[in-house]
């Protein structure tokens, strides 16, 4: 790996990941096309890992379209959402990855507005670069990363 950005860490991609939106199966939405108005209808649940935020890539994409969502509940991780979904009518925008384990009795579709894609990366200080312990981690967080066969149907 390069070691680029903050000096002696690595950053190599693990993979890239787009956002899909899901809804309980049954939701309205389930329907049909999604469209930007009908999105922007219904309450939407909001990842925000530091904490309490309302406003996030989505908020930004319907406001370039001069559209705003109902962000009704903001949680500090994704693996509660699925749950959360299933009991009610609300949206989320979710990695299409954390969906594959989790769509049971969701409906995912593609957003109806461009969200832009991501990144994730390791990072480790080249002082554990030929570690044999750190050698084997990241190996292993390379095969679990690597993508799956078919992927998420949206």
């Amino acid at each position: 790996p390069q070691f680029v950005g903050a000096p002696g860490l690595a950053s190599p991609q693990l993979y890239g990941e787009r956002y899909v939106a899901a809804v309980r199966k049954g939701h309205p939405l389930a329907k049909s096309k999604v469209t930007a108005a009908a999105f922007c209808r219904f309450d939407h649940i909001l990842v925000s890992p530091t904490g309490g935020g309302f406003h996030g890539p989505v908020d930004d994409a319907l406001a370039r379209l001069k559209m705003k969502r109902r962000v009704a509940l903001s949680v500090p991780s994704f693996l509660v959402v699925p749950d959360l979904l299933r009991t009610c009518n609300w949206i989320a925008v979710l990695p299409e990855r954390l969906l594959r384990a989790h769509a049971q009795g969701l409906h995912v579709f593609d957003p109806p507005v461009a969200v832009p894609a991501f990144d994730v990366i390791a990072v480790w200080h080249k002082r554990f670069q030929d570690e044999p312990a750190h050698r084997w981690l990241r190996g292993l967080l390379a095969e679990v990363a690597r993508p799956a066969r078919g992927g998420l149907r949206v």
